[in-house]
């Protein structure tokens, strides 16, 4: 029987237990040549991208995370590592400060739940990609406590979803109607990406009509 975790946004695991999606699946992304860009968006602790740097050493992270305590705990554990860049701010659909709230996993999200919550910013995608000249990532590992739903479909709407070569993306049921308009992102993502595998809470999926 899957190992379902003890929390009821969670959906069906789809066999990652089962497959040990941790070392199988989550971190194992051969090929994405040297110098390949990548972000961790959603960092936590820092925990993915020390996995990935010790596998991959030639890539080059970027990894945002808004959490003021995670993120020194993430920058601690990732220092001296030249091609990790780490930034105390979260990737999303509006530059500004708002409330960050903690999640049910001890991480945090900017959807308004939970107690009083604590300011912390948050940049727009675009302006970032702009403000650094990235014009292709390669790599971007999406998870953000529910903030899925909003930068999902900007990156679509605006058509920053074809810089995107390969998406790793963790659900959560955090939001009114979760299961409906997830399958509507799938539905308008899969215009310009396929669906590589899916275990329930993490799904990946690769471009497939560039520019």
């Amino acid at each position: 029987m899957s190992k379902l975790k003890d929390h009821a946004w969670y959906r069906w695991d789809g066999g990652w237990y089962e497959n040990d999606g941790e070392n199988t699946r989550y971190c194992v992304w051969d090929g994405l040549g040297a110098g390949a860009v990548v972000f961790d968006i959603g960092s936590y602790e820092g925990e993915w991208i020390n996995r990935m740097v010790d596998k991959y050493p030639g890539y080059q992270y970027y990894g945002f995370e808004p959490a003021p305590r995670a993120f020194e705990v993430a920058r601690e554990r990732l220092a001296g590592c030249e091609n990790v860049s780490l930034y105390n701010f979260g990737l999303g659909v509006t530059t500004g400060r708002f409330r960050l709230y903690n999640s049910q996993q001890d991480a945090a999200t900017f959807l308004q739940i939970g107690g009083a919550g604590i300011d912390a910013e948050m940049i727009n995608v675009r302006e970032f990609l702009e403000s650094e000249d990235i014009k292709c990532v390669d790599l971007a590992v999406i998870n953000v406590e529910g903030g899925e739903f909003e930068l999902l479909p900007y990156l679509i709407a605006s058509n920053l979803i074809r810089r995107f070569k390969r998406l790793m993306i963790q659900w959560h049921y955090v939001v009114p109607e979760a299961g409906r308009i997830r399958e509507a992102i799938m539905s308008a993502l899969a215009k310009t990406h396929a669906m590589t595998w899916n275990h329930g809470t993490w799904e990946a999926w690769n471009l497939q009509c560039p520019e």
